[in-house]
């Protein structure tokens, strides 16, 4: 017998189990449960321990709440998933934001106003002849000359002599640049308008309220960002110098916008500003390996033997709002479907051996090595962080728990996350701002869904060496990915993987409304695949995400030895965020982990809307989705290499989900 399944004191000790559904109150659900959902409360220094409901238990809906939401806009006191109603708020928004959600991590959402986009056939031709890159105009525009330094006010003159971006629409992100170190002449402060459909942008001197975006940054880092190649604008968040708040994600966006330049308003505006200096190259994308290749076209046409409906949604995609995608299925332990599908890159193809981003889907990573510490004693998650990290404790954070970070209810709300500025930036300065950051005081009051796209991630990370002693990497590579035979995955690249397949790396494409996807660089450059970004930066091929899966499924039990005590697995799946609810969609959450909340509603569907109640896994921001049905024994994982809005994603994913329950008939 494993020590860990051996009983003790301290497991016994000190647990408290809620099997009879959420309590009401603010941190408990008030749906009304016709099944038993596992639900877990343990006291500081117990040790994880929980009693399962019967396979197949069932919940029954709630009734549905009567009358319409109250308006709702960005405040600036967040700038990301939390919206206030429009009568209030701290702040505001000086022009109209898209609905597109840059705070998080997200499942998915309620449909709105609008319906989500979709492709007629006509633009799906237009897709797939024009998904190639698009080349950064480095010629300025026939007859046009320097007008003035960038931001002068010659240069900022001849900006208004181009056609201006449609205010207060769906389509128009406005962001603020707050320059540090402003030339004589050139204002502090300048409002980007970025038509996401026209591709039109304008830039004027900042007034008035700040948007949903502020970025303070140096001159030459604010040029790079609006006139720069692809690789300078993320390269921008990778210096060090740089501050953000609001919402970040939109960055993704209007990098695909400028990229595309489809008004010419790049061109012209950099032309405008006469010569920069030397433009850095794009790298040249490289030659896919025979080893790579190998087995593709079999594992693809295996997959849809197996998976004839699943295959089909997914061909759908490729071509319209994505370049390629990836799958893995597997059922009671036996692989259904591992495959690749359409391009990694352009001119390189997806297969099953490619190592696409996991975004966020690799936080469960972290949860399940925190669960390691947990249940050998030598970690407990309802202490302070502080207690284990003494320099977090301060600025607001003196109380902030593990658990608070882990279920994604501590006080720092999303906009405000330190490291939206430098999250591929040096480690010493990221630690630097984590552990100073403070906390509002205004935002101490209530729990509230406040999601952590980095620096929580961050932060708990620390915690690893102080209780065993390895660094975040060391340590996931020996406890986690090693006996579950993770052998494809890299927690981030060395400097030597980078060398050898960074040319290869899958791409982040993004598509705006009436657009083609364009490859951006954003999570492909050396210093954001080798730097460690816990939750975050993780690559490796779907299959062993599967493999991670399906040793939860097992109860922590890995091919190469026990991961995790199966109590530690029911504490870490269990329910221990309920009562809270926000706009895109989230609602219940365990240690890290996303949980089905169907029976909130189907606007709180998480997975598929055929997931047993009992499921988990994680979402990766609008590309990816990871899950586990225990009821089921299923583990799927897909990667959709294209970022679209979180609606698109949401209606992709669900009807991706569903398919493959159709297909092995489980529903």
């Amino acid at each position: 017998m494993d020590r860990r399944d051996a009983p003790s004191g301290r497991l016994r000790r000190g647990v408290r189990q809620a099997q009879d559904g959420p309590r009401d109150g603010p941190r408990r659900g008030a749906a009304r449960l016709g099944g038993r959902v596992p639900r877990l409360r343990l006291r500081a220094g117990a040790r994880p321990v929980a009693v399962l409901p019967a396979r197949g238990a069932v919940l029954e809906p709630p009734p549905r709440p009567a009358g319409a939401a109250e308006p709702v806009r960005h405040a600036r006191s967040d700038h990301g998933p939390r919206a206030e109603p429009a009568r209030g708020g701290r702040g505001g928004v000086r022009a109209v934001v898209p609905r597109l959600p840059g705070h998080h991590e997200p499942g998915p959402a309620p449909h709105r106003d609008r319906p989500p986009h979709r492709h007629d056939r006509r633009s799906r031709r237009r897709d797939r002849r024009g998904r190639g890159v698009s080349p950064v105009p480095d010629t300025k525009p026939a007859g046009t000359k320097p007008a003035g330094p960038f931001l002068s006010a010659a240069w900022l003159a001849a900006g208004r002599s181009l056609e201006r971006p449609p205010a207060g629409v769906r389509d128009t992100v406005t962001l603020r640049l707050e320059i540090i170190d402003p030339p004589p002449g050139a204002p502090p402060a300048v409002d980007v308008d970025v038509d996401l459909a026209a591709g039109r942008l304008g830039v004027a001197t900042a007034e008035g309220e700040a948007p949903g975006l502020r970025i303070a940054l140096p001159h030459a880092a604010a040029r790079a960002l609006l006139l720069g190649s692809p690789q300078e604008r993320v390269g921008v968040f990778e210096r060090g110098d740089v501050r953000a708040e609001g919402n970040f994600s939109l960055l993704f966006f209007v990098d695909a916008a400028l990229r595309r330049d489809g008004a010419g308003h790049v061109a012209a505006l950099r032309a405008a500003a006469g010569p920069a200096g030397p433009r850095e190259a794009s790298p040249t994308d490289g030659a896919t390996g025979a080893e790579e290749t190998a087995g593709a076209a079999e594992a693809v046409e295996h997959a849809r033997e197996a998976l004839p409906g699943t295959v089909h949604e997914l061909e759908r995609e490729v071509g319209a709002s994505t370049p390629g995608a990836q799958l893995h299925v597997s059922l009671d332990g036996v692989t259904l479907a591992d495959a690749g599908l359409g391009e990694a890159r352009p001119g390189v193809p997806m297969t099953h051996r490619s190592l696409p981003l996991w975004y966020c889907c690799a936080k469960p990573l972290l949860s399940a090595a925190l669960g390691r510490l947990w249940e050998a004693g030598a970690y407990d998650p309802y202490l302070p962080v502080a207690h284990y990290v003494p320099a977090f404790g301060r600025a607001g954070k003196e109380s902030i728990t593990s658990m608070d970070l882990l279920t994604h209810t501590g006080p720092l709300p999303t906009g405000d996350d330190p490291l939206h500025g430098v999250v591929a930036g040096p480690d010493d300065e990221r630690l630097r701002r984590a552990l100073g950051v403070a906390v509002p005081p205004w935002s101490r009051r209530a729990p509230g869904v406040n999601y952590s796209q980095w620096w929580a991630w961050f932060v708990l990370a620390r915690i690893l060496p102080v209780v065993d002693g390895r660094e975040y990497r060391p340590y996931v590579e020996q406890e986690i990915l090693g006996p579950c035979g993770m052998t494809g995955t890299r927690v981030h690249l060395t400097p030597e993987d980078f060398t050898a397949f960074g040319d290869r790396l899958p791409l982040i494409h993004v598509s705006n409304p009436r657009s083609a996807p364009q490859p951006t660089h954003w999570w492909s450059t050396e210093a954001a695949t080798t730097r460690c970004i816990p939750g975050v930066n993780t690559r490796g091929p779907l299959s062993d995400l599967g493999r991670f899966l399906a040793m939860l499924l097992r109860g922590g039990d890995a091919p190469g030895g026990r991961v995790l005590a199966p109590p530690t697995v029911a504490a870490l799946t269990a329910r221990h965020r309920t009562g809270l609810r926000d706009r895109y969609g989230n609602a219940d959450w365990g240690m890290g982990f996303r949980l089905e909340c169907r029976h909130l509603g189907e606007e709180f569907t998480s997975f598929g809307t055929h997931t047993s109640p009992r499921s988990y896994g994680h979402d990766g921001l609008w590309t990816a989705v990871a899950f586990a049905d225990p009821d089921a024994g299923l583990t799927v994982a897909v990667h959709l290499n294209g970022k679209v809005e979180h609606e698109r994603h949401r209606e992709r994913i669900l009807r991706i989900a569903d398919a493959v329950y159709r297909d092995l008939r489980l529903c």
